[in-house]
């Protein structure tokens, strides 16, 4: 079972763009462990209902669902200056969007030299100058964002797939607890470099940046794996430790409904969010003709 801490021998299951009764898409990326089948949901309901299966649905897929970052406030900022459903900055979303793509690249950096990634968010959306800040600043308006989130979908999917269901590349994934208030799986967004949440798992733990030599300092909350007479437990940053994200404990005030990872039959629908408030949600749907005569 897939858990908070660091999870061995996973491989990714599926990557799909999933759209909800609203109209608003996110990007699943689902895991299982090497050895585990992942029962495929059908697409249909009424061949759900159907079906000839004891066991419908994903029930070994743990599935990390991304939203396209906010045009608008979820909540009160943090500074109290901006209230809910006030307009956000493109700057910020800006940098909500380079922190998906750094998700994204990490993931795939497991499969694909780096210097073959290649993203193009802006893709379809003319661009008529080059001045940088005009083109961060469009990443506002909600036609824009809408579609740089499709475009980064597609194309992650589209280097992904051929990796998708390969058991024969055992990876490590690392989940932290997605809140001091929400016990649900997510992955990590910042300084992936020091901190990564996907690796190849030939890795030696003495090698491994997901473990770190047991301390006192360290987590208390995950058994220690010895090696060579040494004891490891997963690596959780001082950030991570201090807000009690290496714990994947229920409290009472955890919502299922905002699980930011899909355990298969263990929780219901899809995730709502995977960033803090402020930081993500459903952008504005893209309609048809809603880019034309709209450039950056």
């Amino acid at each position: 079972m897939i858990k908070i801490g660091v999870n061995e021998k996973v491989y990714v299951a599926a990557a799909e763009v999933k759209t909800n009764d609203k109209d608003q898409k996110s990007l699943a990326i689902g895991f299982a462990e090497i050895g585990q089948e992942v029962n495929a949901k059908p697409a249909n309901v009424l061949d759900l209902l159907n079906e000839g299966s004891d066991e419908s649905g994903d029930s070994n897929l743990t599935n990390i669902i991304i939203f396209p970052p906010s045009v608008v406030y979820l909540g009160d900022s943090f500074d109290g200056t901006k209230s809910k459903d006030d307009p956000r900055e493109g700057k910020d979303i800006f940098d909500d969007f380079v922190d998906i793509k750094n998700q994204l690249a990490h993931i795939l950096k497991r499969f694909i030299p780096e210097k073959e990634i290649k993203f193009d968010l802006l893709k379809g959306i003319p661009v008529a100058g080059k001045d940088p800040a005009a083109i961060v600043a469009a990443f506002a308006k909600p036609a824009i964002c809408a579609h740089i989130f499709k475009n980064l979908c597609e194309q992650f999917i589209a280097m992904i797939t051929k990796y998708v269901g390969d058991q024969s590349k055992g990876s490590r994934l690392f989940l932290v607890r997605t809140s001091p208030t929400k016990h649900f799986g997510t992955i990590r967004k910042k300084y992936l470099g020091q901190n990564p949440f996907f690796e190849d798992n030939a890795i030696s733990i003495p090698e491994s940046k997901m473990y770190t030599k047991q301390t006192k300092g360290t987590t208390k909350l995950h058994d220690a794996v010895v090696v060579n007479e040494v004891a490891y437990v997963p690596n959780f940053n001082a950030y991570e430790l201090k807000n009690g994200l290496d714990s994947g404990l229920p409290i009472q005030s955890d919502d299922e409904d905002d699980a930011s990872v899909d355990m298969g039959e263990e929780s219901a629908g899809l995730s709502p969010e995977l960033f803090d408030a402020g930081d993500s949600a459903e952008a504005a749907p893209e309609q048809d003709g809603e880019l034309e005569g709209l450039s950056i």
